[in-house]
């Protein structure tokens, strides 16, 4: 991808498998084109049922804004049933997992913290 990209379109683009191997995402923006610290800005979905497993972001804090959909968010040792309209924030060095209760759509946004 150019380092010039000013616009994504997402029906100009195809989606593609997470790094977390479940669900897909569509990256508009990616560390590539940006001069900041985030990681990249993407449209993820998760089918009812998937999960993202717990993982740990060493440098990386998340911010998720739902879309549709609902879902249960594990942050440490709390449970937070999210839906849409709720925008949710993974703070850095955190064990976290992401469980579809439906067809879930959200913008994610990776932000390296250090």
């Amino acid at each position: 991808m150019p380092k010039n990209k000013l616009i994504s379109y997402f029906d100009s683009g195809k989606l593609e498998s997470s790094s977390h191997s479940v669900g897909e995402k569509f990256v508009f923006f990616s560390k590539v084109e940006l001069q900041n610290s985030i990681t990249q800005i993407a449209l993820g979905k998760l089918l009812a049922g998937e999960c993202v497993p717990f993982h740990i972001h060493e440098s990386m804090e998340e911010i998720f804004y739902i879309l549709s959909g609902s879902a249960i968010f594990c942050i440490g040792d709390e449970q937070i049933n999210i839906n849409k309209n709720c925008c949710i924030r993974v703070p850095v060095g955190i064990r976290h997992s992401i469980q579809a209760v439906s067809d879930f759509q959200f913008y994610y946004f990776g932000v390296i913290t250090n």
